[in-house]
């Protein structure tokens, strides 16, 4: 786990990765349920580092669980297995490009819906793309 940990690091550097046990146990929960306490959290800030994430996780063979924004109520980010890393996305939430032609908004994968879009450009976009 040791190893895995200091690749994550590596990715996200020290801002990106926690391990604290209580942060664990807060982002390994929903509104009403709690399993196991994640192995870390790990928060990438663009596709590359999310893609590297996943790759040194899975490649080590940990369950990977993304959490978007907030607390669920139906247990999607809540870790079954021990040592899960869980990739919180709330530091992707920039918008990368607003075209109001084709009526597309292209961001990143999280947050960004939450008040930055719906509030000003809710009647004008048809279509979200994520980042590429």
């Amino acid at each position: 786990m040791q190893a895995l940990l200091e690749q994550l690091r590596n990715i996200v550097r020290d801002d990106g990765l926690t391990t604290d046990a209580l942060e664990c146990v807060y982002y390994a929960q929903d509104v009403y349920s709690q399993a196991e306490p994640a192995a870390a959290v790990v928060s990438p800030t663009n596709t590359q580092q999310l893609a590297a994430v996943v790759r040194a996780a899975t490649g080590a063979g940990h369950a990977v669980i993304a959490r978007g924004g907030g607390m669920s109520y139906a247990k999607g980010y809540v870790p079954l297995e021990e040592n899960s890393i869980l990739v919180d996305m709330s530091r992707m939430n920039r918008i990368l490009e607003i075209n109001p032609t084709p009526e597309v908004a292209e961001m990143k994968a999280c947050k960004v819906l939450k008040g930055k879009i719906c509030a000003g450009l809710a009647n004008r976009i048809t279509m979200i793309v994520a980042e590429k």
